[in-house]
């Protein structure tokens, strides 16, 4: 019995050691990558525009008048627009997401004030009462410190709604092309970071057909070239420099400081506020074969003209579903001037009070 125990043993050890030799071993196998929808969204945003400009002059022409008219011109309107929508993020493997979004826009109140400026001449009634869809599609390629991207976006181009972007550029029917990119590199006990968007843009229509039966082009670049974070606090450096070709011989440039915070979180809730502090807009050039081509000084905005303050908040009511929700309160004063303004001996006192409110609710997978 023991000469049997140990020659089971013995054929058990032997057969263990021929099968280590003659088995193959198991390899590593890649998984190839698989695109994956991440999350979805849906979301309402809420903005309102209080317009605030008078404007007096002896001999004050702005309301194109034949017969007899008032030697001061006043605007106390709303504009109000609701943007609403739904978000879709996927991924393809590790290195490659993509986003996409798709919105709808109502606006009111553009007519009402171009026709106090008209002095009625021109009555636009309810003409731009509901105006412009937007679709954005992106797709990031991430690096270890860096990402590269690119976007098309065909529509309107409106995140704020200042009346500058309204009735200059960002609400107008337009494609725009942008490369993008952005990175992140640990700094002392810190992170350097930064962002940046070349965009070709061309206007397909505008809300006041300004450009009559011609279509222009635009090139703008806009970033935060560099920001700094520290524990739950970033500071950066903001620029939007925009080139307008065709219709327009003009460029603007705008420069702001950025201060943001994670101002609380825990399981489910999180905190975070935002301060824009805008130094300056420039503008250089003028309008082909416009009336108006000299009506603006060449700096648009001066140092501390525009503010705005930004408050939001994230909740998870589930594990997989997420809350979003912000208020954003913007203060501006643009400066009129230049010489066509200067020839009226025109005085104008001009403020705008920009409130947004957002609601969003998105579902991870």
């Amino acid at each position: 019995m023991k000469k049997l125990t140990l020659l089971f043993v013995a054929l058990v050890a032997a057969s263990a050691t021929y099968a280590k030799e003659v088995m193959p071993v198991a390899e590593n196998v890649e998984v190839a990558p698989k695109l994956k929808v991440e999350s979805m969204g849906t979301f309402i945003n809420y903005y309102n525009l209080d317009v605030d400009v008078s404007a007096k002059s002896a001999t004050i022409m702005l309301a194109r008048q034949v017969n007899s008219y008032s030697n001061e011109l006043s605007i106390d309107d709303d504009l109000n627009r609701i943007e609403y929508g739904i978000t879709t993020n996927l991924s393809y493997g590790d290195d490659w997401t993509f986003d996409i979004l798709a919105s709808d826009n109502y606006i009111k109140g553009v007519g009402g004030i171009v026709n106090d400026m008209s002095r009625g001449y021109t009555d636009l009634g309810d003409r731009f009462s509901s105006y412009s869809s937007k679709l954005k599609v992106g797709a990031w390629r991430h690096y270890d410190n860096f990402s590269i991207g690119a976007q098309w976006a065909h529509g309107n181009n409106l995140d704020d709604f200042e009346l500058f972007s309204t009735l200059i550029g960002d609400a107008w029917k337009q494609d725009i092309f942008s490369l993008r990119g952005k990175y992140h590199y640990p700094v002392m006990d810190g992170t350097l970071l930064g962002w940046a968007d070349l965009k070709y843009g061309f206007v397909n229509d505008t809300m006041i057909d300004l450009a009559a039966d011609d279509n222009f082009k635009y090139y703008e670049i806009e970033g935060m070239p560099v920001a700094y974070k520290y524990g739950p606090v970033t500071f950066g450096y903001y620029i939007k420099h925009r080139e307008f070709d065709d219709f327009y011989d003009a460029e603007f440039t705008e420069q702001q400081l950025r201060l943001s915070a994670d101002l609380y979180s825990n399981e489910k809730l999180s905190i975070y506020g935002e301060y824009r502090y805008g130094l300056k807009m420039d503008i250089d050039g003028q309008i082909e074969g416009h009336s108006l081509s000299e009506a603006f000084d060449t700096k648009v905005l001066s140092s501390g003209d525009r503010q705005q303050f930004i408050l939001g908040a994230k909740y998870s009511l589930t594990e997989n579903l997420m809350l979003d929700a912000n208020i954003s309160y913007q203060i501006l004063e643009y400066n009129v001037g230049g010489e066509a303004i200067d020839d009226m001996n025109i005085d104008v006192d001009n403020k705008f009070k920009e409130t947004q409110l957002g609601l969003g609710l998105t579902y991870q997978f």
